[in-house]
């Protein structure tokens, strides 16, 4: 196995999430256990949900694809208003905007403590308030009308529960909180690296990411992680999968990735490896204010030589 400065994803066998030996063939896709059945195996699935709401999957057109896992964290946790017959996505161009406006740096937006600083000074808008055109640029702001709704829209508190440090890996209490919140329904994002072609795992109903392909170089990516499914028995891929939502559209269609109506899958061995952040937004309690997110060192000022591949979130 290669280290971990050399891109390949290591193995989740010690941190305990294997589940209880089961045929593979006996396995439930996911979304159709019921929580009382004799196998108590728990699950969860926000994409139906998430279709009921409008927010599927849709194509990254300029912005970086940590605004765009945060924007859409931000459009399924707060509405946000809309024209009439418009999808309810929040302005991931939006969200690029008020990272950059609020940390004042060149790598604004490829972090998710550098998106949570502007969205907690600057809010955020619908898309159709400021869409995407063309490519992103820092020359390009929003006008006082869009500013001021973004400004007076109340906030999400957001929590930043593994940071960008420049390292990658997960405990199992990373793993159980992400679990917790599926639980509750409230979608995360995850800020990971991938390569094209990785190795899959199969399982009853989809094929999930087990391993980075050593023989390409790796590049950031941030998705949502919107369910999970414990496969017992499975020693492979760590005990199971998680659904990843991705900003590819709906019709997006990688066959080294083989997804299913724009979402993909990464297995628990392959995620615990591989993330280097995490993310969720949950309502603020009556009383309470939104906390302070602390400025964090951009991880090439801890890792010198790494290539880009490792420190941004820019989609290949």
């Amino acid at each position: 196995m290669l280290s971990r400065r050399s891109l390949l994803a290591g193995s989740l066998a010690t941190a305990g999430l294997a589940g209880a030996a089961l045929a593979r063939t006996n396995t439930p896709t996911l979304g159709k256990i019921k929580p009382a059945n004799t196998l108590n195996i728990p699950h969860a699935d926000l994409r139906p949900e998430i279709a009921k709401r409008g927010l599927i999957p849709r194509l990254q057109r300029a912005s970086l694809c940590t605004s765009y896992a945060s924007a859409f964290l931000i459009a399924y946790m707060q509405k946000l208003d809309n024209a009439p017959g418009v999808a309810p996505y929040a302005s991931a161009e939006y969200v690029s905007w008020a990272a950059l406006g609020g940390t004042k740096t060149a790598n604004a937006s490829s972090r998710f403590d550098q998106v949570v600083q502007g969205y907690y000074k600057w809010g955020a808008v619908a898309e159709a308030d400021f869409p995407a055109e063309g490519e992103f640029t820092t020359a390009r702001r929003p006008d006082p009308r869009v500013i001021d709704t973004g400004m007076s829209q109340w906030r999400l508190k957001a929590d930043i529960f593994r940071a960008n440090d420049g390292s990658y890996g997960l405990q199992p209490a990373h793993i159980a909180k992400i679990r917790d919140y599926l639980d509750k329904g409230i979608p995360i994002a995850a800020g990971l690296r991938l390569t094209e072609s990785p190795s899959l795992v199969d399982y009853a109903s989809v094929s999930a990411v087990l391993g980075l392909n050593a023989g390409l170089s790796s590049y950031g990516h941030s998705v949502g992680i919107v369910g999970y499914q414990d496969i017992p028995g499975d020693t492979e891929g760590g005990g199971g999968y998680f659904v990843a939502y991705n900003h590819g559209g709906p019709d997006w269609d990688n066959p080294g990735f083989k997804p299913q109506a724009g979402y993909f899958f990464l297995s628990y061995a392959f995620f615990a490896a591989n993330t280097a952040d995490l993310l969720a937004f949950t309502p603020l309690a009556r009383g309470e204010s939104v906390p302070a997110v602390p400025p964090m060192p951009h991880p090439a000022t801890l890792l010198p030589d790494a290539p880009m591949s490792m420190i941004g979130r820019a989609r290949k």
